[in-house]
């Protein structure tokens, strides 16, 4: 259940990135000055990422999977501030709503 919740996880942060990919990134932020939500979002992908690394079987795709949750970080923090913050809270709102799915029976 957890490996399912780490990929719905890296999927929830790479809709986010697609959905604001088109965007302007004339004003990129440093990484000093995180907003919340999206320091909130990679905290929790990446406790999420630390616990389902303990799963038997799992170790072999988690390569791949920080790779990909690393680009997408990239992605997020090249946007501008305003477009940080709105994709931010979307892929938490996404996140979210998987944890509350894969926890009802």
């Amino acid at each position: 259940m957890l490996k399912k919740i780490v990929a719905s996880a890296i999927l929830a942060l790479l809709l986010t990135t697609g959905a604001s990919a088109n965007t302007s990134t004339t004003s990129p932020i440093s990484e000093n000055s995180i907003p919340q939500q999206c320091s909130q979002l990679f905290s929790e992908t990446e406790q999420l990422i630390k616990e389902a690394e303990k799963q038997p079987g799992t170790h072999t795709q988690f390569a791949n999977i920080k790779s990909k949750l690393s680009q997408s970080k990239k992605q997020i923090l090249a946007l501008e501030r305003e477009v940080q913050i709105k994709s931010c809270d979307k892929g938490l709102v996404a996140l979210n709503n998987i944890k509350s799915q894969q926890i009802q029976p």
